[in-house]
């Protein structure tokens, strides 16, 4: 069942890459695999514009003095909350995603869903997100937050776009309960945050096909943290950069360009949305 809704969901993206590459099989594959099955050279095609302006000198790095001002950064990272999280479930079951109803209901407690979350094949349910974002408003005050992406679960053959766009809602609205309005929070596009997984078209793909649906509703929903033009490049390609305070600048770059389970690579792999300029 898993492998069957795992092809369905991404045959249509494939199709569409593949018709559209330029590639050869043997160049796809490598792409795509690895060394094993093919040859490759991704720098080859490569031709970045660097800007004219005169390079500054060198200056050796040295340790702040006593006393300098600091700064407290709070750094989130792959939540990934499971709404089908169901503690007393298995822990480990047949399918890549565990505890839930679905996983049934052993008798033995070591292969049991706790209450809080499990290390095994399971994601995190909804109490605990809410729980790690209140302590960390406890330990704060925090000067401004890291957010580097994959909301959701690792359901990876049964997610629609709406459960996608739900789920980033719900958390970001979660982030910004417990974290308060004074604090900005810098978020990336983790690789989750796609259906299907992985999957980012260039921004040169238009229509269903894209990836508008969700750069436009994270602009909505990041809004309150980012300036106008970071929300304008990360409606176009996922990427943003913004400036911290004087001296200090974060750079967003949407790594999904970069990912080898990324099928659009087929088509253009050297920097496709021009995030690098």
């Amino acid at each position: 069942l898993v492998c069957r809704e795992i092809i369905e969901l991404f045959r249509d993206d494939f199709i569409r890459a593949l018709q559209q590459s330029f590639l050869w099989p043997t160049e796809a594959c490598a792409l795509l695999v690895g060394p094993s099955c093919g040859t490759f050279d991704i720098y080859a095609p490569w031709n970045i514009t660097l800007p004219k302006v005169p390079k500054p000198p060198v200056t050796p790095p040295s340790p702040p003095k006593p006393g300098s001002p600091q700064s407290r950064v709070l750094f989130l990272t792959d939540i990934h909350w499971d709404k089908e999280y169901q503690a007393g479930s298995a822990a480990d079951c047949k399918e890549p995603l565990c505890c839930r109803n679905s996983s049934g209901f052993p008798r033995k407690r070591p292969s049991l869903a706790g209450h809080w979350g499990t290390y095994s094949n399971c994601d995190l349910p909804f109490h605990t997100v809410e729980s790690l974002l209140e302590n960390a408003a406890r330990a704060g005050p925090w000067d401004w937050v890291y957010w580097t992406g994959d909301i959701p679960a690792h359901n990876v053959w049964s997610q629609t776009r709406n459960q996608q766009l739900t789920e980033l809602t719900v958390i970001s609205k979660l982030v910004r309960k417990h974290l308060g309005p004074n604090v900005t929070v810098y978020p990336a596009v983790g690789n989750h945050e796609s259906t299907p997984v992985n999957i980012f078209p260039p921004p040169f793909v238009h229509g269903n096909r894209s990836s508008a649906w969700l750069y436009d509703k994270m602009a909505e929903e990041w809004a309150s943290w980012l300036p106008e033009q970071a929300q304008k490049t990360l409606r176009y390609g996922g990427f943003y950069t913004a400036a911290i305070q004087p001296g200090l600048r974060v750079v967003s770059l949407n790594m999904n360009f970069c990912a080898r389970e990324n099928f659009w690579l087929m088509v253009n792999s050297t920097d496709p949305a021009n995030q690098l300029q």
